[in-house]
């Protein structure tokens, strides 16, 4: 998924559900900017507060890396790179069977460990009352959490695996069953690299509202790639989940006419200079009464103020919600690592 879904929808689900504006907005944030934070190397900062975990000390903050963009796209194939970025946060395994003798590396829709995530997240923010900074934390621990559970619908049946069987993509066709020469492009000269890994011969189909494609996996099966259904799923599960918290009045039915209207595509979009679709102006002329507010760098901005030579100085109180967002995913990766065979 896309920020279209990641940050936006879930922001009409939290607000909907029964979350603050302030609240809704700080969890939709923080599932967005899984998609966003790529800084991965260690950063010199002044005037720190206090270490709060591992990855902080006296002028030294080490960000917790959660996206495969910009110069990470150039490690991507590195074992390091699937290991602590997109099986924590984007392609969530089934994990164990019953059992415990196999252990299952696909993901599925709401899998048990992102599933997992939420709750504990959950349980953060319910024991956080009366303490705002912890609160804090707990909100933007639930949106990363959010961030992979959502896409545990829109990655359904690909690995975070470099894996030719788990992601292997061929045969693409669109709805009118027309064969995607771009697509197809794109993913050969991926699977030509060696690379199978998530949805990477499909490019970005997977992500995107109201894509209906075919293919043939690695294990030769058809697929149906039916994104009105996977995010309308995703968006009733993940409603279901904040509803079930907040204890809200408002239930399902009363928000998905117009929700399943939006990731079908039946909503007008309106277009941005660049030709792509100005989620901004679209989600806010189809949902006016909430107020969205997404730029991909404002907390850290919030937070630093660039020195010269590369170093940063950290601004005080206004900077503690990107802290609480590199520990919130640091904690995350930790505990995926801890259940990743």
């Amino acid at each position: 998924m896309n920020i279209s879904f990641h940050y936006y929808v879930t922001r009409v689900l939290a607000e909907k559900a029964g979350f603050a504006p302030a609240d809704a907005q700080t969890i939709a944030f923080a599932c967005q900017q899984v998609d966003d934070a790529n800084r991965h190397t260690p950063m010199k900062v002044k005037n720190l507060p206090p270490p709060e975990y591992e990855r902080m000390s006296d002028g030294v903050f080490d960000p917790t890396c959660t996206a495969h963009k910009g110069i990470t796209n150039i490690l991507y194939g590195f074992t390091g790179i699937r290991r602590k970025i997109l099986m924590p946060f984007h392609f969530i395994p089934e994990a164990w069977d019953s059992t415990r003798r196999h252990y299952k590396y696909l993901t599925i829709p709401g899998a048990p460990l992102a599933h997992t995530m939420v709750k504990i997240a959950l349980e953060k923010l319910s024991s956080s009352a009366g303490n705002p900074l912890f609160r804090q934390l707990a909100l933007i621990k639930l949106g990363i959490a959010l961030h992979g559970y959502e896409d545990s619908f829109a990655h359904q049946g690909f690995s975070g695996r470099n894996n030719k069987l788990d992601n292997d993509a061929t045969d693409i066709l669109d709805a009118e069953r027309v064969r995607l020469n771009e697509t197809q492009l794109i993913g050969q000269l991926v699977g030509f690299i060696g690379y199978h890994i998530g949805h990477g011969l499909l490019g970005d189909l997977p992500d995107k509202i109201g894509i209906v494609a075919y293919y043939l996996n690695g294990r030769g099966l058809a697929v149906m790639l039916d994104n009105v259904a996977r995010f309308t799923l995703a968006a009733e599960k993940t409603f279901a989940l904040l509803r079930d918290f907040t204890g809200f009045a408002t239930d399902w039915p009363s928000i998905s006419t117009q929700m399943v209207k939006m990731l079908s595509g039946e909503l007008p979009n309106l277009a941005a200079k660049s030709g792509k679709t100005d989620w901004q102006k679209t989600f806010s002329k189809n949902f006016p009464e909430i107020s969205f507010d997404y730029k991909a760098q404002a907390w850290e901005r919030e937070a630093l103020r660039q020195n010269s030579g590369g170093s940063f100085t950290y601004k005080g109180e206004s900077g503690q919600k990107w802290i609480h967002f590199h520990r919130a995913a640091f904690e995350q990766r930790q505990f995926m690592l801890a259940n990743l065979k």
